[in-house]
């Protein structure tokens, strides 16, 4: 059970390792014939680490370039789930001409980049990728128009 979800780790026959499903997803269930055994040596927590890991990798399809200065670079912290939040730090380059260093952050989509990079909007530049520039610049013009005068 993990955030009051339940999951299943097995090896389907066809397969070479464990997979695993999360019990609110199965459809049917058909009882076989043949008993079943947990494996000498399986590992529940090593599977389960294993499987969150690779979870996260595939979940991080998107990278946004990303600019601001190295003095704010904790902030990453506060505004990111780790790990984003350490992959981005620890992908600072050094200052450039302007004083700000270029980071990578890598995230689920553009909407979750968008929320997460708000909380740093007055530090940060997104470089790439341009519908992330684009609807940052629409919430920005949103708030100053909300908030003027």
């Amino acid at each position: 059970c993990k955030s009051g979800r339940w999951y299943l780790v097995a090896q389907p026959v066809s397969a070479t390792h464990p997979r695993t499903y999360r019990v609110d997803r199965v459809d049917a269930v058909r009882v076989g014939d043949e008993p079943t055994s947990r494996p000498a040596g399986f590992d529940l927590a090593a599977s389960w680490a294993a499987a969150g890991a690779s979870f996260a990798r595939d979940l991080q399809r998107l990278r946004v370039r990303a600019r601001l200065p190295p003095s704010d670079l904790w902030r990453l912290r506060a505004a990111l789930v780790e790990p984003n939040a350490s992959d981005a730090v620890a992908s600072a380059g050094p200052p450039g001409g302007d004083g700000l260093v270029e980071v990578l952050i890598p995230t689920e989509s553009i909407e979750v980049a968008h929320d997460e990079l708000l909380r740093l909007a007055d530090v940060i530049e997104v470089l790439d990728p341009p519908e992330l520039r684009e609807r940052l610049a629409a919430t920005g013009a949103r708030l100053a128009e909300a908030h003027a005068g």
